[in-house]
Order: structure tokens, then sequence, then C-alpha cells
């Protein structure tokens, strides 16, 4: 696993395994990196040097690091249930759980009061939003999309009323967003495309949702584009006889 600076261009390796490092997530002070190698996870700052286990022979999804850096969300069990590891009391705490409807691509409120995530089950994917503390119960879940479709990686705005996530309302997988008041979280007005992708060589769609991952910035986002190609070829036939003359029979 490397860490590269985008204003220097600077590559720096974090960690030296043989393993294969997965569920990447860099802190947004940009100075620690929480992964999975194996079936266990760590904490590694981005300057090297050792790493701290947070668990071994568990098996849990890393997702989203406070502001502070203080606490990071993750998903564990089955239906999924939302969990907050905190480093100073070095405790978990659970957040939101639902017997019938698992809890995917977690992440925090840029003021960390809220908690946006994916809502899977009966039959059904939505992008919903909670407020950040323990034990919140499916009463107090916000739905931010509606039913209709799948939708998938639920992204904060860097101001916190705006929600993007993937859609394929339309018939593609495309990124939408929809806004949200100030205040309550609730959504305002109707969803609208942010960037639509119908292309049928280089498109969202392409990409398997596990490998699917969505982040946003201040003037733009970053995703994954899947690019699919293939080529035609032309062979000469010769005739049944003449192949049969060149075998010598």
């Amino acid at each position: 696993m490397w860490f590269r600076d985008l204003a220097t261009g600077k590559e720096t390796p974090i960690t030296v395994t043989t393993g294969n490092e997965f569920r990447v997530r860099i802190s947004r002070r940009g100075d620690r990196v929480a992964y999975s190698l194996g079936n266990a996870s760590y904490v590694s700052s981005t300057t090297g040097g050792a790493p701290e286990t947070l668990c071994n022979n568990c098996d849990l999804r890393i997702r989203h690091w406070s502001a502070d850096d203080s606490k990071l969300l993750y998903q564990t069990g089955f239906p999924w249930r939302l969990l907050s590891f905190d480093f100073a009391g070095r405790k978990s705490v659970e957040m939101a759980r639902h017997a019938e409807i698992g809890i995917y691509s977690s992440q925090y409120s840029p003021d960390d009061r809220w908690v946006a995530f994916n809502g899977i089950g009966r039959g059904v994917s939505r992008v919903y939003v909670a407020p950040a503390k323990p034990g919140v119960e499916f009463d107090a879940w916000i739905p931010v999309s509606d039913d209709k479709g799948w939708k998938d990686k639920p992204n904060w705005s860097p101001d916190g009323n705006l929600i993007y996530y993937f859609s394929d309302e339309d018939g593609y997988r495309c990124l939408f967003a929809r806004r949200l008041d100030p205040v309550s979280k609730r959504p305002q007005g109707a969803s609208f495309g942010v960037r639509h992708s119908h292309e049928a060589r280089q498109s969202i769609l392409n990409v398997p949702l596990a490998w699917l991952e969505l982040a946003i910035a201040e003037s733009h986002f970053v995703t994954v584009l899947g690019e699919r190609t293939g080529n035609i070829w032309m062979k000469p036939l010769e005739s049944r006889w003449r192949a049969l003359e060149k075998s010598g029979l």
C-alpha cells in the first residue's frame, strides 16, 4: 500500500507485506490509513512505521473516519450493523441495526453529527441519513432516495447539504444528488442527475458494485469507470476440398 501526495507527486510506501491490503480508508486529515489484511484490520501512519492492530480474526468493513480522526465507522454482522470505534476509549459503540436491512457504505457528515448509509433489504436498496449517536432506531432513519431501482455509495457534499449517490433509476448507473435541509437533513426537492454514464465502452455500469467507490470534493468527484473493448477478426476460409488436398487425404 502506497501514499501519494497529489501536490508534489511524491509516493511513500505505507506497508511492506506479502498479502493484499484492501478496504483502505484514509483519514480526513490525511495522516492515518485504516485497512484490512487477511481477516484482521489495522491503522498505519501515512509516513510509515509499525501498524496499530484494530482487531484480529474479525469480519468487518472499514468505512469512514470522523473529522478529528477520533472515531472510525465500520460495519459487521448479518445483516450488517453500523458501529463506531472510539480510539480514545478503545471500544466500539453500535449506532444502528435492523433485523431485515443491512447497512452498507456508511459515512460521517462533515460536522460528524449525522451518518449517511445505504440500507439493503426487503428487496430494496435505499439511501438513508440518521443522527450519529448510539442506538438509533429505524424510525429515526431519514430516507434520502426513493425505493425505485438500486441506490449505492452515498457521499456528503463538503457543506453537508447534499447527498450524492449512484442510481440506476434511468436504466443506467449514474451519479445523482439530492438537497437536504441544513438543520433537519430531510430531503428538499427531487433528486437530480450530476453525471450520466450512458456510454457502452466507458461506463460506471461496467464496474462491479463491490469495487465501485465515490469521493466528493469541493469542485470535483472521483470514481471508477470500467472500459470494455473488443475486436473482430477476419480469416479467409479455404474450400473443403482444398483443405483436404493440402492435408494429403
